[in-house]
């Protein structure tokens, strides 16, 4: 009974991980807030996926962090970016 608690609570974890990273590459394509907010998901994610175990029937939270890694790389190259282009152009 306790394992089936504990897998049941990382299966969770791998969902919450697929959803933050999924808003984390959904954010990474909006302006400026919507950077800070990827960058914020996309490490929540990263974190809650490294917290599962990772097999085969846990795609969830394997998924959640590839998209967590892709979403941060992109919402802080365009942060940087961006923030680069402001600099010059003054």
């Amino acid at each position: 009974m306790e394992n089936n608690v504990q897998v049941q609570h990382q299966n969770q974890k791998g969902i919450y991980a697929l959803c933050l990273g999924i808003l984390s590459c959904v954010g990474s394509l909006a302006y400026y807030p919507g950077w800070i907010f990827a960058l914020i998901c996309g490490i929540c994610a990263i974190i809650f996926s490294t917290q599962v175990k990772w097999n085969v029937t846990n795609g969830s939270a394997i998924a959640g962090f590839v998209l967590g890694i892709i979403g941060t790389t992109l919402s802080s190259v365009l942060f940087i970016g961006c923030s680069l282009w402001c600099l010059w152009s003054i």
